[in-house]
């Protein structure tokens, strides 16, 4: 969790891979504030880490204030979650685009 502390005034990490690292919902919500004020991380990848669609929500909602991360790699989910974290991933591209971000996020699920 200490990375996260250092993330908001890095402006050289372009990818940050923590999968299998035991991350969990409550460590989403630092990645979440961290997320608003770090502008050049491009490339998150935390897949399999037991966080659940609530924990991808937080930082989905998150990352309608970040410009430049343009790839989320998480967990695979069931396909009640995917459409949910596919919707508000419409919602982040929709707010990006409004205030005129021509980075668009994908999210990689495995």
């Amino acid at each position: 969790m200490l990375i996260f502390m250092a993330l908001p005034g890095n402006n050289q990490l372009k990818l940050l891979e923590i999968s299998s690292n035991n991350i969990s919902d409550d460590v989403c919500q630092v990645i979440a504030t961290t997320m608003k004020e770090n502008q050049s991380l491009k490339r998150l990848e935390m897949y399999e880490n037991p966080i659940s669609g609530e924990g991808v929500a937080v930082i989905l909602k998150a990352l309608q204030y970040n410009n430049t991360l343009a790839i989320l790699g998480i967990p695979k989910y069931c396909d009640e979650v995917t459409n949910k974290i596919i919707g508000l991933q419409t919602f982040v591209n929709k707010r990006r685009k409004d205030s005129n971000c021509t980075v668009n996020l994908k999210i990689n699920f495995s």
